[in-house]
C-alpha cells in the first residue's frame, strides 16, 4: 500500500522553532597545526591509531592532516 502526501495546515502548537543563541563555533577549541607525536593511551591504542590512519590514507588527506586527525 502506497501512501501519498496530503496538503494541509499544521497547528502552531506542533511547530518546531529552533533558536540558536550565539555562535556555537565560538566555544570549539582551535586545532593545533603542529600536533605532538602520537602517544598511545588506554582508549586510543596503537592498533586503533594504525586502523584510523589506514582508513583515511586514501590520498584525499595529506599526512599532516591525518596527524591532526589523530591528535583530535
Amino acid at each position: 500500500m502506497k501512501t501519498k502526501p496530503v496538503a494541509s495546515h499544521v497547528s502552531e502548537d506542533f511547530r518546531i522553532e529552533r533558536q540558536v543563541i550565539g555562535n556555537p563555533l565560538a566555544t570549539i577549541p582551535p586545532l593545533n597545526p603542529n600536533p605532538p607525536p602520537f602517544v598511545p593511551t588506554k582508549r586510543f591504542t596503537s592498533e586503533r591509531q594504525a586502523k584510523l590512519v589506514s582508513d583515511h590514507d586514501t590520498g584525499f588527506l595529506t599526512s599532516d592532516k591525518i596527524n591532526i586527525l589523530v591528535d583530535m
